[in-house]
């Protein structure tokens, strides 16, 4: 039997709480690194959103209901773009929508303007009142020159309770 005094015990329980709180601190780090540089990381400081419009510092990005949405959409008037992240967009989505999360909007620049060119409306969404992937695609649109463009009210959430006709994607 292996007899251990309790000066050795002390120093081995202590090396390994130190040990434990030096990984807490590191893991905490290191997600904290890779949440910054992911373009779709979680915020640390949730953005507040106003139920009319979003003020950004170039004026205000206007949101819509889901109800005036419908009806534009039915008027063929609107085209829907999706900033969620491509496996959600593809469990559901909204009517004729894009898939374009913001940190994919400068591929997709030419396309979105020929829309807008059109004639067409373009209503930014994602998943709900948290959600702020649909105020950065907006705000990104809007200083790349694209204006006019909508924020969807209450997201996809609002959308789907109220009602209205969602698509799936049939690839899969």
């Amino acid at each position: 039997m292996i007899k251990m005094d309790w000066r050795s015990f002390k120093k081995k329980i202590f090396h390994g709480v130190y040990q434990g709180a030096a990984l807490m601190v590191l893991s905490m780090f290191m997600a904290g690194f890779v949440n910054m540089i992911r373009s779709d990381g979680l915020l640390l400081v949730e953005v507040w959103k106003p139920s009319k419009a979003l003020e950004d510092s170039n004026g205000y990005l206007e949101n819509i209901s889901p109800d005036e949405a419908w009806s534009l959409h039915a008027d063929g008037k609107i085209r829907f773009v999706d900033a969620r992240e491509p496996f959600d967009f593809e469990e559901l989505h909204l009517p004729g929508a894009l898939n374009i999360p913001p940190r994919d909007m400068e591929k997709e620049l030419l396309q979105l303007r020929n829309i807008v060119q059109s004639g067409m409306t373009l209503v930014t969404y994602c998943d709900g009142l948290d959600c702020v992937l649909d105020f950065k695609l907006a705000k990104a649109l809007k200083t790349n020159g694209i204006h006019g463009v909508k924020i969807l009210d209450q997201g996809w959430i609002g959308w789907y309770e109220a009602g209205y006709p969602v698509e799936e994607n049939m690839s899969q």
